[in-house]
């Protein structure tokens, strides 16, 4: 091969110089290029070595440092050990000194526990819920050899100081829990109406209170619960019994009944705040909440039950006056059902009360409906005969107007029973005044005077118009019932008049074309000069009697008065002067001055002197 390279080279064509220097040229080149490449790798290669011997200091560094842990290994778990060992030691001190801490705490609250509470009640309270922490620790550990002796010792404090404790709480319920005074409450209903609660217990009582109830709480010792609940439901029983009272011996039943039915009906006004008032107190007493529901329903039973009987017993009790009990009744009601909510608010968990409650409701609802019903009957059936003899308004009449005034104000009440009673049985105002009407006309039969007999009609139909026209009861009345009422006043007025006047009309008749003259027309004849003085002896006793009559009547309406007495005069006087005109004239007697009893001015002052009883 080198042969035929030479021989090619030999061979070759000879190049000029210039194409010879090129090539030199680029040789050159080349050769400092690969120089460079050469040198560049070289440094890389220094480089490379140099991070590999360093590699190889680290890993033997590292080999060392294995090398001696190896070594110290032994030394570490000693080491450890010996930590343990501090900390078993450090804990065990510990538990020394909290145990002697406890021990010398013994003696500290022994010291004060074997005191009076009242000396400093923060200190004695404190220190009781220390005796009980104490009490757990020992128990806890019962490995100490003291444990038993320290447990006995700490739990004799324990009991005495919370026997302690539950006598002052008992004296505190003593003192400041007793009943309240509800008469004095409720003299200002306004006032009461815009609290909030009713202050039970003073609010520095309850504090006291409260911290007792902790500290016992904290020992387990509960005895103090039943305590409070008695008392508190005691309290709570006579505040009611004093309030309500009993009859006293001697009093009438209706004033006995006025008296507690208006207490009553502000027991059921101000009840479930009394009752919303004691659950918060057991709130602010009572140290542990779950309690508070159970204790509440307990403290309030007898308030409950007693506030229930009552209620019953006014409903079921001896009848009074039914006007009075009817409305007492649909007070009490209305009441009940304005504070049904708040009822259903404070015994929302105890369904058995609510029911109770409800049934209260419904007695009342079916004692009112009989109460009207049995009233609108006892205005049909009151005795015929029990009348006055004046003539003057009956007092069944005045009765039913105020029974209906006490209707219209009690009209939501009254609109709610009618919604869940037979409307066939339920009481109207057109079938009362049926009756009330019905019994007017039957008393009126018992008058033996036929003018007395209308003249009462008039003054009991012209009492109910007048009661009723331009007031609140004219719209429940209704205008055909007013209508009725008017035309049978009419009538009773005409009739009155009528049986008044009639007679003496009657006798002042101008009947003198019957009389006869003799001798010419100076003198009468015998028959017509008697006829003549019949007359006046008629009229006078007509006259006499009608003024002695009609001033034992009695019309005590003013207007009405007046007018009659304008009526009076106006049917009397004209015809009387009209007959004294015509017969005053005639020669019937010598001594006229004994048939002239009477004159325009005298009937005038008579008419005047009518319904003289009033």
């Amino acid at each position: 091969g080198g042969i035929d390279s030479i021989f090619g080279m030999l061979t070759r064509p000879v190049r000029n110089p210039a194409e010879l220097a090129a090539a030199k040229f680029e040789e050159d080149a080349r050769l400092e290029k690969e120089e460079k490449s050469l040198q560049n790798l070289k440094h890389s290669l220094q480089s490379s070595q140099e991070l590999t011997d360093q590699m190889l200091s680290v890993l033997t560094s590292f080999e060392q440092r294995l090398s001696n842990l190896t070594q110290m290994l032994p030394i570490h778990k000693l080491t450890q050990q010996i930590a343990r060992a501090q900390k078993n030691i450090d804990g065990t001190l510990h538990s020394m000194e909290k145990i002697s801490g406890m021990f010398r705490s013994i003696r500290e609250v022994e010291t004060v526990l074997e005191g009076n509470l009242q000396d400093d009640t923060e200190l004695f309270l404190e220190s009781v819920q220390r005796c009980g922490e104490m009490i757990q620790f020992f128990q806890n550990h019962q490995s100490f050899k003291s444990s038993d002796k320290a447990v006995k010792r700490l739990r004799q404090l324990s009991t005495n100081a919370l026997t302690q404790c539950d006598t002052v709480f008992t004296d505190h319920l003593k003192r400041s829990a007793g009943p309240l005074n509800l008469l004095k409450l409720t003299e200002n209903m306004q006032a009461l109406s815009e609290k909030e609660e009713i202050e039970l217990i003073p609010e520095s009582v309850q504090v006291e209170l409260r911290k007792l109830c902790s500290a016992m709480d904290g020992c387990g010792f509960y005895s103090y619960l039943e305590k409070y609940k008695d008392k508190r439901s005691q309290a709570l029983r006579l505040t009611l019994e004093r309030f309500l009272g009993e009859k006293q011996e001697g009093e009438d039943e209706t004033i006995a009944f006025d008296r507690f039915g208006k207490r009553f009906l502000i027991t059921v006004e101000i009840l479930w705040k009394l009752c919303k008032s004691e659950r918060m107190l057991a709130i602010q007493v009572l140290s542990n909440s779950s309690r508070v529901d159970s204790t509440f329903a307990d403290t309030t039973d007898g308030l409950f039950e007693y506030f229930l009987r009552k209620g019953e017993e006014l409903v079921r009790g001896k009848r009074v006056e039914n006007q009075l009990r009817v409305f007492v009744m649909l007070d009490i009601l209305e009441a009940l059902h304005k504070r049904l909510p708040d009822y259903h608010t404070i015994f929302a968990d105890n369904g058995s009360r609510m029911n109770r409650l409800s049934q209260l409701v419904d007695l009342y609802a079916s004692a009112c409906q009989s109460g009207m019903w049995e009233y609108q009957e006892s205005v049909g059936h009151h005795p015929a005969k029990l009348v006055s003899k004046n003539g003057t308004v009956h007092e069944i009449t005045s009765n039913t107007l105020n029974f209906l005034r006490q209707m219209l104000s009690r009209t939501a009440t009254i609109s709610r029973l009618e919604a869940v009673q037979n409307n066939d049985s339920f009481v109207t105002v057109e079938s009362l005044f049926q009756q009330l009407i019905s019994n007017l006309e039957t008393k009126a039969k018992s008058y033996k005077s036929a003018p007395l007999s209308h003249l009462f009609l008039l003054n009991n139909f012209h009492h109910i118009l007048k009661g009723v026209k331009h007031s609140d009861l004219e719209g429940i009345v209704g205008p055909a019932l007013m209508d009725k009422l008017h035309l049978m006043a009419e009538a009773a007025e005409r009739a009155y008049l009528a049986e008044t006047f009639d007679r003496g009309l009657k006798i002042m008749e101008d009947d003198s074309a019957n009389l006869v003259y003799k001798k010419g027309d100076t003198e009468l004849a015998k028959n017509s000069r008697n006829a003549v003085k019949n007359k006046y002896n008629e009229l006078n006793s007509f006259l006499d009697d009608l003024g002695s009559s009609q001033s034992m009547f009695c019309v005590p309406d003013d207007e009405l008065r007046n007018r009659l007495w304008k009526s009076s005069a106006d049917i009397l006087i004209p015809r009387f002067e009209r007959f004294h005109q015509k017969f005053s004239g005639l020669p019937f007697t010598r001594h006229k001055e004994k048939y002239f009893k009477y004159d325009s001015k005298s009937l005038r002052t008579m008419v005047e002197r009518f319904y003289g009883d009033t």
